[in-house]
């Protein structure tokens, strides 16, 4: 899973912080959070948070999930290696699905922050109020997922009289229902 998952792209940069993980979606899943870490969607720093969470709010935690959560800013580099072997654990999960939760986090973090100057690993801060033209790169680097083909306009069922802001709203309403039940 690995190799194949470091090859997608996260063109944008964007690292979703895990605190805006947390208030946006129920449920997240070591493969999903592993899928977020390896294509650069958030850090290796989130793991460590959800791990601490993880144990805080389970009496079935296991000691990988202790030694994740023990790990220091300095030990970042052993992040991968245990979340592979916590995530062996689980059951395999659809790519897409996992896509999905992921495009739905990323839409939701750049809509909250349009019209932010975002810092983005260091670089020098990117408008977002460019937000149309990030989500195109997004759609491409998601390899064009349905779901948000009518936010940018290449579907059918894009509502010509909404505007993006509009449907992008709608989708984070209708996405929200998916992922928080």
């Amino acid at each position: 899973m690995n190799d194949h998952i470091r090859k997608k792209k996260n063109s944008l940069s964007i690292q979703v912080p895990y605190n805006f993980i947390r208030e946006k979606i129920n449920s997240l899943t070591w493969r999903e959070l592993q899928y977020g870490i390896l294509t650069g969607y958030t850090s290796k720093q989130t793991a460590i948070e959800y791990a601490i969470a993880t144990i805080s709010s389970s009496e079935d935690s296991k000691s990988l999930h202790f030694q994740l959560a023990s790990l220091y800013n300095s030990e970042l580099s052993l992040v991968e290696n245990l979340l592979t072997q916590i995530a062996k654990e689980e059951a395999l999960q659809n790519e897409n699905e996992m896509k999905r939760k992921w495009g739905y986090l990323i839409i939701f973090w750049l809509f909250s922050n349009r019209g932010t100057p975002v810092f983005i690993n260091d670089t020098p801060p990117i408008p977002l109020n460019g937000l149309f033209e990030m989500l195109l790169v997004l759609f491409e680097d998601l390899e064009y997922p349905v779901e948000l083909a009518g936010i940018i306009g290449y579907s059918d069922e894009a509502n010509e009289s909404m505007s993006y802001l509009e449907a992008i709203e709608k989708y984070l309403v209708e996405s929200e229902k998916t992922f928080n039940k």
